[in-house]
């Protein structure tokens, strides 16, 4: 009988990835229970012999470090309780000190990527450290279909009426780690040659954010809302292309999500993405910057894709669309089997039998 701690009442990407692992343990018989940070913070284990924490360094340390010394507290007590592992994402090639210490306490860690897995133990992780991909929902699988979302439909509707062409970017947080400056100059190069290609920000319904006023500045369309799997899924069918410039991160699931839906997606080539790099399309790398800077825990440099490439990159998609189509058909289904919650769940069942949790 495990324990799955994760942020339930604030829905955010760590949370769709908890209840797809929950969900795939589930499958498997495994007796798991849910637990949100806030009520674990007040209630602690509560008998449970077996927690997993997801994520482990934010809760712990915080965003400026401001929770180290009642989180290092709250930890010497869940260690004499309980037995402890987690999941988390490596973003840089360096983590902070108490990160390090935090994750060597766990009796495994586990990141998203190959990456994230070879720069913790660079940075002295010392306990072992377990790849766990993320997936993709099954529906992704399945035909482009006329959209049931009113706003996707109304989006369409939108796109063939005045001819627009439109590149997908994900604004739900982080914008300077998710690259947003360099999306805006790469949409400025690109609608000089091409104005009827517009940027379709999908954001955070509340985001405050610097960088979202710069890329109004852009033509573009804006869509503020976590979608259901179905209804993301015809949002990708709705674009041509899908810009990941992210400058950090464990794995960037957007990426994936893009190009399991045949939509020519520009990434990095370098960090996370080195994993499925090769099935979309890579950009070159022109610097390796902090990820996030002045961050406790990822203390390390990222990498930078260079404008220049990228720009190149995305007018050659724009003004070759069937090629790359063609292409992205084929490398869309080697993407669909390669990441799936299905084989994220076998990961997983093999690491928990492997170290006597089930």
């Amino acid at each position: 009988m495990l324990l799955y701690v994760y942020p339930i009442r604030q829905y955010v990407t760590f949370t769709y990835i908890a209840r797809s692992h929950i969900d795939q343990m589930v499958r498997r018989g495994i007796l798991v229970f849910g637990r949100d940070w806030g009520d674990f913070w007040e209630a602690g284990s509560g008998g449970f012999r077996k927690v997993i924490l997801h994520p482990l360094w934010y809760p712990f340390i915080g965003v400026s470090g401001e929770r180290a010394e009642v989180g290092r507290a709250f930890l010497d007590r869940l260690s004499r309780e309980s037995r402890l592992a987690a999941f988390e994402v490596v973003e840089s090639d360096g983590l902070g000190e108490t990160a390090v210490e935090i994750a060597n306490r766990m009796e495994f860690l586990c990141v998203p990527s190959t990456w994230s897995a070879r720069m913790a133990v660079r940075a002295g992780v010392r306990v072992p450290v377990y790849v766990v991909p993320h997936g993709v929902p099954r529906c992704f699988s399945g035909p482009p279909r006329e959209p049931r979302h009113p706003g996707i439909a109304g989006l369409r509707r939108m796109k063939a009426e005045k001819g627009l062409r439109l590149v997908f970017f994900n604004m739900f947080h982080s914008s300077y780690r998710k690259g947003a400056d360099l999306v805006k100059k790469i949409m400025e190069r690109v609608q000089a040659r091409h104005p009827e290609v517009k940027l379709l920000i999908k954001r955070h319904p509340g985001l405050e954010d610097p960088y979202l006023g710069e890329l109004r500045k852009v033509g573009h369309v804006e869509f503020a809302e976590w979608l259901p799997p179905e209804d993301l899924r015809d949002l990708y069918d709705s674009c041509d292309a899908c810009l990941v410039m992210s400058r950090g991160g464990g794995f960037e699931l957007v990426a994936v999500e893009a190009g399991c839906r045949g939509v020519p997606t520009l990434v990095p080539e370098d960090g996370c993405f080195l994993d499925y790099c090769h099935l979309l399309v890579p950009v070159r790398v022109s610097g390796h910057p902090p990820s996030l800077p002045g961050n406790p825990i990822h203390t390390g440099a990222g990498w930078e894709a260079d404008v220049d490439d990228a720009t190149e990159k995305l007018l050659d998609v724009i003004e070759n669309p069937g090629r790359w189509r063609e292409r992205m058909a084929r490398n869309a289904e080697a993407l669909r089997r390669a990441f799936t919650w299905e084989r994220a769940g076998e990961i997983i069942r093999h690491i928990l039998r492997r170290h006597g949790w089930i």
